[in-house]
């Protein structure tokens, strides 16, 4: 991760953060079938500021598991490094978990596979570069 911030955005980062409030209505209405499937919301809560941040994020779930790739030149994903409660809107129902990161680039690569199968095996651990991956165990 470099120390200094890149002050220009690319492109998708503006898409991403220009779709996130109709996602987060989408997702937190009864029409949340439409993208519920792939899409959820995950509440964090700052270590600093103890401020609650939701933002729509794409998921993988394997059982009482659940796996999410994301940049890591977003933000809200630091608050949960060594680990830390989470509420998320599943597929239209709250939940709790515990979430923990992880930057090895073998574990990212796996999850973009569970994420994203079409891409190749060779091709994955080349996308996993500036990416984190967040595990999140699901509280009974």
């Amino acid at each position: 991760m470099s120390t200094t911030q890149n002050t220009t955005q690319s492109p998708w980062i503006t898409f991403v953060r220009l779709q996130n409030p109709f996602m987060k209505w989408l997702l937190s209405s009864p029409l949340h079938f439409f993208v519920s499937r792939f899409y959820m919301l995950i509440t964090v809560t700052g270590r600093k500021t103890g401020r609650q941040y939701t933002t729509p994020v794409q998921y993988s779930r394997s059982g009482g598991e659940l796996v999410i790739v994301t940049s890591e030149s977003y933000r809200w994903w630091r608050n949960l490094v060594g680990g830390a409660e989470v509420q998320l809107l599943l597929r239209g129902r709250q939940c709790t978990g515990l979430a923990q990161v992880s930057s090895e680039p073998t574990a990212i690569a796996t999850a973009l596979g569970q994420l994203y199968p079409q891409i190749a095996p060779a091709k994955r651990v080349g996308f996993a570069a500036g990416k984190v991956l967040i595990t999140i165990q699901l509280n009974a």
